[in-house]
């Protein structure tokens, strides 16, 4: 039987938060920002996943081609959700400081600031924070603060540098 902390303790060993920020065209500043919960599992624990979706009542199970399955919430509202439960069962490992920042994008979201240049490099900086693994940030096609620092200030033509971020910018 799932209950919430058990689900939390799991989470703390098997999930993990994202900030994503991809390139999309019908957005005024170019880019979509969406804060995703990812559970993934291997193909014998796939009903593990559609017990975890059972439970919450929200999320969604994709399968991938070699039989994986990711349990997803990426929907703002069903983020909200988890969120309230992380906060009312903490997590316990050092993924507690990955929700936290996750937390803080998710409401810059609800606020609406990433529709703002300034918010949107927030959401930037906030990612970065969150992923400093040395590998990620070399990957090919990994977008530093500093690739959207670049690109909205071409948008607008003036320099973005939010107030609270200046000293980690410049």
């Amino acid at each position: 039987m799932i209950t919430e902390d058990w689900f939390v303790g799991f989470s703390d060993g098997e999930a993990w938060f994202t900030i994503q920020m991809a390139s999309g065209k019908l957005r005024r500043l170019g880019f979509n920002v969406t804060c995703i919960f990812r559970i993934q599992l291997a193909k014998q624990d796939l009903d593990m996943l559609y017990r975890i979706k059972e439970f919450l009542g929200y999320g969604y199970i994709w399968i991938d081609n070699r039989g994986w399955g990711t349990y997803i919430i990426s929907s703002k509202a069903d983020a909200i959700k988890i969120r309230a439960l992380f906060n009312a069962h903490p997590l316990l490992t050092e993924k507690h400081k990955a929700f936290t920042i996750w937390s803080q994008a998710l409401d810059l979201i609800i606020q609406k600031k990433h529709l703002t240049p300034e918010g949107l490099l927030e959401l930037a900086v906030l990612r970065d924070n969150m992923n400093q693994n040395p590998k990620r940030a070399s990957c090919k096609g990994y977008r530093n603060v500093d690739y959207f620092k670049d690109r909205l200030q071409a948008i607008t033509n003036q320099p973005i540098i939010p107030a609270p971020l200046k000293s980690k910018l410049l």
